[in-house]
């Protein structure tokens, strides 16, 4: 199995993979948008699982923001899309490549990351939760923790 982002020549994978993890919430341009967004990415960049063979068993869209914490403007990294190939849901194909992605962020300086979770409990398990007004963010505490993800790393190929 590779974590890798996904090549350009690996756009109909990629939109059969996106399409089958969600039928019905696909928007039309999404998929319209996808062979240029693999070329020069305007929303964010497409992170593949790939099995032995080089078939594509999952993806995820790794997209950057910037949030207000107390003040400060910083980086934030977005996950979205979140799909696994419907006979390959047990073998922690999305889990793997969520800690993957936290890594590229974590290694891009990015402290901060957020998700749409269609199942809360699912997501919990990798470390997501619940925010709120109530939760309290320190920039500094941030960056410290930021150096847990840091050796995490992703091909490129």
């Amino acid at each position: 199995m590779e974590i890798r982002f996904v090549k350009p020549e690996e756009v109909r994978q990629l939109q059969r993979n996106v399409v089958t993890g969600f039928p019905s919430k696909t928007p039309p341009e999404l998929l319209k948008n996808m062979p240029e967004e693999l070329v020069s990415p305007q929303e964010g960049r497409y992170l593949g699982c790939f099995d032995d063979e080089g078939v594509l068993i999952g993806s995820l869209l790794m997209m950057d923001f910037q949030q207000n914490i107390r003040g400060k403007l910083m980086k934030m990294g977005g996950i979205a899309y979140v799909s696994t190939g419907f006979l390959r849901k047990k073998e922690h194909v999305a889990r793997n490549m969520i800690r993957v992605a936290i890594g590229v962020f974590a290694g891009t300086g990015t402290p901060v990351g957020s998700l749409h979770p269609f199942n809360p409990a699912f997501y919990g398990k990798m470390g997501y939760g619940y925010c709120n007004e109530s939760m309290m963010f320190s920039p500094s505490i941030l960056r410290k923790k930021l150096r847990l993800f840091s050796s995490t790393k992703v091909s490129s190929t």
